[in-house]
């Protein structure tokens, strides 16, 4: 449910060539996870069959597709179930028809709901267990009275290796108030909230994958980096390895594992490190770090798990 206003990026479709070479690249190393999504719906693409088919039979796995469900028709759902796709991930905003088709303008409530039940049946009928379905609703001021609904409907119908998933929303807009609060982060009296390891410690998305965009450009970093400023690479040109190892990463990861992420310039408007600053803050002084009003960001686990 990303805004595309907030991605310099543009829109765009990523070539056969550049998909089949980073398929060519990842599928020799066994357990690296392919995530089909990015910047929009994966369906819409008009090669995504024969990219979802072109991974798997080049052995890619585990292999993760995520989409709003608004085209995953019997043919997509078959192809899912008979390739035996690890996981899929459905955005369903909403437990009732006005909550969701006022979220999902444009989608329609009981097809979305047919197309998962179709694709639970059809896993069903096939004898197995994938692929493992996790269907997701971002929690917001318009869909947080249906949460325990939506949570009962699913677990009536989602089997006990799937999954529901209750997301938190989190800020694409600038933090404008952002320097404020690390320029008392920086101060001496604030030392001792430096140190607390829930605000400093290393961000993991730098050590657990990459992004590629449709046009090659990478980042390390979704929430932040759109723009792609921790990286100079493009898949077009370098490899996966090369960009993995590329000294711009090596210097951010470093610089997180010396606590220092506030000298890298985007880490320190990073939405998750001003909102553990209010947390850990307000527990020294309620008083303090008020500046910033920032949501948390997601955090997984359990059966019923927030993501």
């Amino acid at each position: 449910m990303c805004l595309h206003q907030a991605m310099p990026l543009g829109r765009g479709f990523m070539d056969e060539h550049l998909f089949r070479n980073i398929v060519d690249q990842i599928s020799c190393h066994r357990g690296v996870l392919l995530i089909l999504c990015g910047r929009g719906e994966s369906m819409l693409h008009p090669k995504w069959e024969e990219y979802v088919v072109y991974a798997k039979r080049a052995g890619v796995s585990p292999m993760l597709v995520v989409t709003n469900g608004t085209l995953l028709n019997r043919d997509k759902a078959s192809l899912l179930v008979d390739l035996g796709v690890e996981q899929v991930l459905v955005a369903v905003d909403g437990a009732s028809k006005e909550t969701y088709e006022a979220m999902r303008v444009g989608a329609n409530f009981e097809q979305v709901l047919g197309n998962i039940h179709r694709l639970i049946e059809l896993r069903a009928r096939a004898g197995t267990r994938k692929p493992r379905i996790l269907v997701r609703m971002i929690v917001t001021p318009d869909t947080q009275h249906e949460v325990d609904a939506f949570t009962e409907y699913w677990q009536g119908r989602l089997s006990e290796y799937d999954e529901i998933k209750i997301g938190t929303l989190i800020t694409w807009a600038p933090i404008r108030d952002a320097e404020p609060i690390v320029s008392q982060l920086e101060a001496s009296e604030y030392a001792s909230v430096r140190r607390q390891p829930q605000l400093m410690a290393p961000c993991t998305a730098l050590w657990k994958g990459l992004l590629v965009y449709h046009n090659g450009m990478m980042s390390a970093c979704c929430l932040r980096d759109s723009n792609t400023s921790l990286l100079s690479t493009n898949a077009n040109t370098d490899s996966i390895a090369d960009a993995w190892r590329c000294p711009a990463l090596k210097k951010a990861r470093r610089l997180h594992l010396l606590r220092r992420k506030l000298d890298i310039p985007v880490c320190r408007r990073c939405v998750a490190l001003m909102y553990a600053a209010q947390v850990q803050q307000e527990k020294a002084d309620p008083d303090a770090l008020r500046a910033a009003s920032c949501q948390p960001r997601e955090a997984g686990g359990g059966v019923v798990g927030r993501f």
